[in-house]
């Protein structure tokens, strides 16, 4: 009888969110051991992962770079935004640049004063990371950063890319890298970089145990190289810490890549995340987008497509085109995009009714990512909110 009531218990608090579990851990020194033991932590976590429950969208003011609000996973957001305390002091605000498995990473980056944060924004701990060694190259603020979860090593990571560029000519000259290990709070040099003249855009995706880059190899160089096309999709394995290389989705070639490049009507591209699927996007300057979801993984890649039209009024082509897909809805019908950096969109799959939501009393502009709620430790060293 007992164990099938500890078995209900368990059950029932699987379910709850973070805040109530950390209230729950004053009923006993029992229940407070259950609750922050590693097997519930991953238990609660799993659950949340497989039933998309426990889910938020963080979104993080683009010009007050020091704020940032949850808004819960809903097809219907009527919910009031939810600020979370101010534990980052900086006047320049940190930047999210990855969120895993119930953790974000931020990053505030300039030359020769770069700081990483790991960040828990549900029980409110965050980490410093140590100072990274110094690159030998010359400096650049343009870090890339990739954030993940290794499942053999039980380890959370970051890959850091450090850009640099000639004292001169400005050209991008090579690039070095590093990795940090949570589980051993250190940093140490990925030896033998094989991609140190490709220029790496923005930060990585964390999908199934690696991380994803969209990379390109610049024009200038291209003529001494035997490269069909100067883009590339380079994936980083958390677990054995190789590279691999991605073809982009057939449709593109090379007519394309000179479009990017600038001969005639130009668009994006970009990598997503979706429902723990790697998404290449090809976002047109006419509103128009492609989502390739890729399906499989391994030597043959397996890629499907979406065709999506962004309504009126929320894509603006006169700026840089970005769209952001975030999430499914639970019943797969809805997606829900990030568009401009200032609405997000359920779109409808099926039918035309998409329905767009704004904040401009809050944040005008905002980038958005998603997390769930998570009891994961920083282990040593982590704080409990208060000055960075």
């Amino acid at each position: 009888m007992i164990e099938h009531l500890e078995e209900l218990i368990l059950e029932i608090l699987i379910r709850l969110p973070v805040k109530s579990l950390v209230r729950f851990r004053c009923v006993s020194k029992s229940w407070c051991a259950w609750i922050d033991s590693q097997h519930f932590i991953s238990l609660h976590l799993q659950h949340s992962i497989n039933t998309q429950t426990n889910l938020h969208v963080i979104l993080s003011d683009c010009e007050n770079k020091t704020d940032h609000y949850s808004l819960a996973f809903d097809e219907v957001f009527d919910e009031p935004l939810t600020k979370f305390n101010n534990v980052f002091t900086s006047d320049k605000g940190y930047k999210i640049v990855g969120s895993c498995k119930g953790l974000l990473c931020l990053s505030y980056s300039i030359p020769k004063n770069e700081r990483l944060i790991l960040w828990n924004p549900f029980t409110r701990r965050y980490k410093k990371l140590p100072t990274a060694r110094v690159s030998k190259l010359r400096l650049s603020p343009a870090y890339r950063y990739g954030f993940g979860y290794d499942d053999v090593s039980n380890d959370y990571m970051v890959l850091k890319l450090i850009p640099s560029y000639g004292l001169k000519s400005y050209r991008h000259i090579g690039n070095e890298a590093e990795v940090y290990s949570l589980r051993l709070n250190s940093w140490k040099r990925v030896e033998n970089f094989p991609y140190s003249e490709f220029k790496f855009l923005r930060s990585a995706c964390f999908v199934n145990g690696s991380l994803y880059w969209l990379v390109y190899f610049e024009s200038y160089r291209m003529e001494a190289q035997d490269f069909e096309s100067p883009w590339l999709i380079v994936a980083f394995s958390l677990e054995d810490e190789e590279f691999r290389e991605l073809p982009l989705p057939s449709t593109s070639n090379k007519d394309d890549d000179l479009k990017y490049l600038g001969v005639g009507e130009s668009y994006d591209f970009d990598l997503a995340v979706l429902d723990g699927c790697l998404c290449f996007l090809k976002i047109y300057d006419s509103n128009a987008v492609e989502v390739w979801v890729m399906k499989q993984y391994g030597e043959e890649e397996f890629w499907s497509r979406l065709h999506l039209l962004i309504p009126d009024g929320f894509y603006d082509s006169d700026e840089s085109g970005f769209v952001k897909s975030l999430a499914y809805s639970k019943n797969g019908e809805k997606l829900l995009l990030e568009t401009q950096q200032k609405a997000l969109i359920w779109y409808d799959l099926k039918k035309s009714d998409n329905k767009v939501y704004t904040f401009p009393d809050v944040l005008p502009y905002f980038d958005a990512n998603m997390c769930f709620e998570s009891l994961v430790s920083l282990g040593d060293g982590s704080k409990y909110d208060g000055s960075v």
